[in-house]
């Protein structure tokens, strides 16, 4: 019987952690924390109370906008011969290259039809054509590669798959027809998982504190 542990179990098992851990000598977060205070080392609440208090008497947003109104205004720096940022996409405008908006949008553009072109060429690669006999399975041919059946029984791959001859797969196993050079060949896609040797609900039992008290005898 698979044994698995509860959270009361858990919240047990970590009781007695931390009673051997303090029998061993070692230190609590609590006696860690009176220990540091003892020492003078400020605690987390203490250093943000400081730097609260160090910052309140910092300059506030009028404050700095009332200290920088007499710097140099943008009409002051063009007559400087300086260039706006007018001026220069103007001049970059009239070399002819490309703004971050025009080539963000030709990259939108060409990302929305290379998607589209993907999106045609998967829909046109696979084709669900049902479920058959491993032994119904159509004669390959070209005008049926893309087409995907489900093989309703287990079977044991031939020279007609792409893996090779002698591979055996469950039944509920999905295959495909591929272009292989000049000749169609079957390409196995997915086949059914067996859980058989998984454990089951009810074959799990949840620990007991008994079991627990053991290990720490």
């Amino acid at each position: 019987m698979a044994k698995f542990i509860t959270l009361d179990n858990l919240t047990y098992f970590l009781g007695k952690v931390k009673t051997w851990v303090q029998g061993l000598g070692y230190q609590t977060a609590d006696q860690v924390n009176t220990i540091v205070t003892g020492k003078g080392y400020q605690t987390a609440q203490q250093v943000t109370s400081a730097i609260e208090s160090a910052t309140a008497n910092m300059a506030t947003d009028s404050e700095l906008t009332d200290a920088v109104s007499g710097m140099a205004t943008q009409t002051w720096v063009g007559e400087q011969g300086y260039q706006t940022a007018a001026n220069v996409n103007s001049i970059v405008d009239g070399k002819g290259f490309a703004t971050t908006t025009a080539m963000n949008s030709a990259i939108g553009a060409a990302k929305t039809e290379m998607q589209s072109a993907i999106n045609a060429a998967v829909s046109s690669v696979y084709e669900p054509k049902g479920s058959v006999a491993f032994a119904s399975l159509p004669a390959l041919a070209a005008g049926m590669v893309g087409d995907v059946y489900n093989v309703t029984d287990a079977f044991t791959t031939t020279a007609s798959f792409v893996e090779g001859a002698g591979k055996k797969y469950p039944a509920g196993t999905n295959v495909v027809c591929v272009a292989d050079g000049d000749a169609q060949k079957w390409d196995v896609l997915s086949g059914m998982v067996d859980l058989s040797g998984y454990v089951q609900d009810s074959d799990l039992e949840a620990v007991t504190t008994t079991e627990i008290d053991a290990m720490f005898a």
